[in-house]
């Protein structure tokens, strides 16, 4: 079967995509084409700009539905980044129901439920008084828009570009109505890095079309037992890129906080060595997709590769990667076929408290030459060494590294996991 990242190679050079944009700033391509090669819904649900084909990212293009059969592509500014700092951090309180429980929320129905249920909705809508009145696939009216024009250097043009929309599906996990307010929740089950605006703006856009109430967009995020929320608003209601943060909320298990002191005293009695439990120096950026990985696989014991390709939206690749980013720590037994397992470090790990369970995994990391050094760096400098620094630790630990391009990109998961630990003892 065709991968998603060659259909899209072969339709980019049967229609001379990127020529045509160059040329006319968009393209559009019916689902009917697409269908040639792979199912259009497949070959379009991209949730973060990561999951965007490579042809897309490298000439710096997105592609957004403007019809139920149509699509357009071009240089548009069409996803936000998530800040999962500075949140108004708040207690969860416990949920006394048996048939909904916050170590089993694997899916964006059953965690916005939990929220439901729990204080976090009636917090964030500041009301006791809230229905759980819509939710599911409609269509989204006829109506026009601005976004952002970006170049081929990825840079803002200051341009706009005007898109018309008639009636492109859209699908709402859920829509909350009070006595002032509609809210409408675009949920993710999983860490991630930004937010597509059209999930967002489309539900906007019918809604604000059909009631007289405020229409309130919320991005909601679960994640290792956390929830986030931004309150988003439009200052244009015609403009996708108008859209701002007007208040973030962080739901966590009460628990006690890592301080930097903590971290240190750990790193102290660290000897460091490597190829402690893999031969593969790791390739995958995010400790918290690592983390949402190992709560998956600890909870759940028929987890198959494919599962955890289609639960987290990945390629094959970078299924590979966390898991061995995963096997690298010591923390998941990887075969070839078959369920995988989680070793028993990373059971007695992951069944701990978040701050018992956080700790384990710094010291996991820490305990490998390359981390190690890295993090003695930043401890005696005030500062993160740069990447080359970091990729020429890894070619001396790790000599068998043929590729002389490869220790500089996996110097990125080093830099990403040292941060992690960072983030762990910031207020």
């Amino acid at each position: 079967m065709v991968s998603v990242e060659d259909a899209w190679k072969e339709i980019f050079k049967k229609y001379d995509v990127i020529n045509k944009i160059d040329k006319d700033g968009y393209f559009r391509i019916t689902a009917k084409q697409i269908n040639e090669y792979k199912e259009s819904r497949l070959m379009t649900k991209f949730d973060e700009h990561s999951q965007m084909p490579q042809i897309f990212r490298n000439n710096k293009m997105t592609i957004i539905s403007d019809s139920r059969g149509s699509y357009i592509i071009g240089r548009f500014a069409l996803f936000s980044s998530v800040n999962y700092k500075n949140t108004d951090d708040r207690p969860i309180e416990p949920v006394y129901l048996e048939t909904l429980k916050i170590d089993d929320l694997y899916n964006e129905s059953s965690s916005m439920l939990y929220a439901y249920n729990s204080n976090m909705m009636r917090e964030l809508f500041g009301t006791n008084n809230v229905s759980f009145t819509s939710y599911g696939r409609m269509g989204a009216g006829t109506f026009s828009f601005l976004t952002d024009e970006i170049d081929k250097k990825g840079n803002p043009t200051g341009r706009k570009f005007t898109i018309n929309a008639n009636k492109p599906q859209i699908e709402i996990d859920g829509a909350f109505e009070t006595e002032e307010s509609f809210f409408i929740v675009e949920a993710k089950n999983r860490y991630v890095e930004d937010i597509n605006l059209r999930q967002i703006y489309y539900p906007y856009r019918l809604w604000s079309s059909k009631i007289n109430k405020k229409v309130v967009p919320i991005f909601m995020v679960h994640s290792d037992k956390s929830f986030y929320f931004y309150v988003l608003a439009f200052d244009d209601e015609g403009d996708i890129n108008s859209v701002k943060i007007v208040k973030s909320y962080k739901f966590a298990p009460a628990d006690e906080p890592i301080t930097m002191v903590d971290v240190v005293n750990e790193f102290s009695k660290i000897t460091p060595s490597n190829h402690i439990h893999s031969n593969i120096f790791p390739q995958a950026d995010k400790m918290e997709k690592i983390i949402d990985l190992l709560n998956l696989l600890n909870d759940r014991s028929d987890v198959t590769k494919d599962d955890i390709t289609d639960y987290f939206e990945f390629d094959r690749r970078q299924t590979d990667y966390y898991l061995n980013a995963a096997a690298f720590l010591g923390y998941v037994t990887v075969i070839k076929r078959g369920p995988l397992s989680i070793s028993k470090t990373g059971k007695n790990s992951m069944d701990k408290t978040i701050r018992e369970r956080n700790i384990d995994l710094i010291k996991a990391i820490l305990e490998d030459d390359v981390f190690y050094q890295t993090f003695d760096y930043l401890l005696k400098n005030g500062d993160m060494p740069d990447k080359e620094y970091v990729a020429n630790l890894i070619r001396k630990y790790y000599p068998e590294i043929e590729n002389k391009e490869t220790p500089s990109r996996r110097a990125g998961t080093v830099v990403g996991w040292v941060k992690w630990i960072l983030n762990l003892t910031e207020p």
